[in-house]
């Protein structure tokens, strides 16, 4: 009888489980704005990219994104894509990225401040994005660019700049030799 009843409580518990993971899964995907919300998943997006990514990242407008090959993205992510956002091959976007192509109007007036137009971001291929850094609207950055630990970038970024701090400042070169990055100074 025991061995009935501990069968039928697994039984139970793993239905349970089973319904608790299946309302999670609809629950991240109802959303038409955000398509990774609450939940672990990977994506596959058109020309074999695949984009990892976690629980807490979130993208907006998601059908304004392209993304090249073998895009990573790590978790509390932000991406705002209103404005269109175009990321190349081989980009590594690591935790806690904001990359938001809105921002604010600042008026001289005592005006509430209104969202402006949406700007639209380009990041090429191969580029190093830090944790915590931010990228806002209307900015390109370069092929092969490495962006600091919590850099805000407001301005492009040339190809191969290693780019840090706030206002950003250039300190160094990326030079590609085969697969492995070398770092040399100005």
């Amino acid at each position: 009888m025991k061995q009935l009843v501990r069968k039928l409580m697994v039984y139970v518990i793993s239905l349970s489980l089973v319904r608790c993971l299946i309302k999670i899964f609809l629950f991240c995907f109802q959303s038409v704005e955000a398509f990774i919300s609450l939940c672990s998943i990977s994506l596959k997006f058109p020309s074999n990219t695949t984009v990892r990514s976690h629980y807490s990242t979130i993208i907006t407008y998601s059908d304004r994104i392209s993304l090249g090959k073998h895009v990573w993205i790590g978790r509390n992510c932000i991406l705002g894509g209103i404005g269109g956002i175009k990321i190349g091959d081989f980009v590594r976007i690591s935790p806690g990225v904001v990359i938001q192509t809105r921002g604010l109007e600042i008026h001289q007036s005592n005006e509430i401040p209104y969202p402006s137009k949406a700007k639209p971001i380009c990041i090429g291929n191969g580029v190093w994005i830090a944790s915590r850094a931010v990228i806002l609207g209307g900015v390109t950055v370069g092929d092969y660019a490495v962006i600091g630990a919590g850099a805000i970038i407001t301005k492009d970024v040339e190809s191969h700049s290693i780019v840090v701090g706030s206002p950003t400042r250039c300190i160094g070169k990326v030079k590609r030799k085969t697969l492995q990055y070398e770092l040399y100074d100005i």
